[in-house]
C-alpha cells in the first residue's frame, strides 16, 4: 500500500533524534544495508522498495515509485528501499576486548567510519559520551555502511564508567607515548577525543597512559581525523592480539 502524507511526514520525522526517542524507530535506507540489520536480528516494522531485493526476505515489503520514495528519504538521491526499525532494547554493558571510548564526537561521518571500521576489527563495543553525536543518524548508518548492526554502542557519563574500570584506560594524545613502541593490553578502554578540543580534562585523571601516533619528521599535517585515528589504533591492536 501506498503510504500516506501523514505516514511520511512520521518517517521523515525520525530523522531528527527527538522523534527517533520518542516514537522509538529509526530509519535504514538501501537494500544492501537493510539486508545486514535483518540478517542481525532486526524486525522491520515497515519496508518499501522501488524493486525487488537480490536476497530473499522473510518479512513484507511494499513496492512504491522513486519519486515516493523519494518523498518519504532524507537523502540528494535515493536508495532503492527505506526501511523502519524498532530501536534495540538497552543492553547491560560489560566491557571486553578493546573498547572505544569517545568523548564528543560530533560528526555523523566520523562515528559511522569508526563504527565500520570497528566491525572490521573485531571491536564490538563503543561508549559515547551522552553529548557524541546519536548512533542511529542516518547520515552514521550510512557512513556504517550496516555494521551498526552488529557494534553495540552505548551512551552514558563517561567519568562514572571509567572511574570504576576494572581494565586499563588508554587515551589518545598527540604527546603521549609511541603507539608501537608500547604494549597494549586485550581487555582495554580507549579514550578518543572531540574533533575540535580532544579529550576534555574531566577525564584525564581516568587515564593510565596516553597513546600516540608517530608521524614522519616531514609530516605537515597537525593532526590525524578522529576516524583515522581509531582506525589506526584499532589496526594496531587487532593486529598484536592475532599474532
Amino acid at each position: 500500500m501506498k503510504p500516506g502524507k501523514e505516514q511520511i511526514k512520521r518517517i521523515r520525522k525520525l530523522f531528527r533524534k527527538k522523534y527517533r526517542r520518542e516514537y522509538g524507530l529509526f530509519v535504514v535506507e538501501r537494500w544492501k544495508i537493510i539486508r545486514l540489520f535483518l540478517e542481525a536480528g532486526y524486525r522491520p516494522q515497515n519496508i518499501w522498495a522501488v524493486r525487488p531485493p537480490d536476497f530473499p526476505v522473510d518479512f513484507p515489503w511494499e513496492q512504491v515509485e522513486e519519486r515516493t520514495l523519494g518523498r518519504m528519504s532524507d537523502l540528494q538521491h535515493p536508495y532503492d528501499a527505506l526501511a523502519v526499525f524498532p530501536l534495540p532494547e538497552p543492553e547491560d554493558f560489560r566491557p571486553s576486548g578493546l573498547v572505544l571510548v569517545l568523548d564528543g564526537v560530533q560528526d555523523p561521518g566520523n562515528l559511522g567510519t569508526i563504527i565500520r571500521t570497528a566491525d572490521w576489527f573485531g571491536v564490538h563495543q563503543i561508549l559515547c559520551s551522552p553529548d557524541s553525536v546519536d548512533a542511529f543518524n542516518p547520515k552514521v548508518i550510512q557512513a556504517s555502511m550496516g555494521s551498526l548492526a552488529r557494534v553495540r554502542v552505548y551512551y552514558e557519563p563517561l567519568e562514572n564508567r571509567l572511574a570504576a574500570a576494572q581494565i586499563p584506560v588508554y587515551g589518545a594524545s598527540a604527546g603521549g607515548e609511541n603507539l608501537y613502541q608500547t604494549a597494549l593490553s586485550r581487555d582495554m578502554f580507549l579514550v578518543l577525543g572531540n574533533e575540535g578540543h580532544g579529550i576534555r580534562a574531566a577525564l584525564q585523571s581516568f587515564i593510565s597512559r596516553q597513546l600516540a601516533i608517530p608521524k614522519d619528521a616531514r609530516a605537515v599535517a597537525e593532526s590525524l581525523n578522529v576516524a583515522q585515528a581509531a582506525g589506526i589504533f584499532m589496526a594496531e591492536w587487532f593486529r598484536r592480539r592475532t599474532i
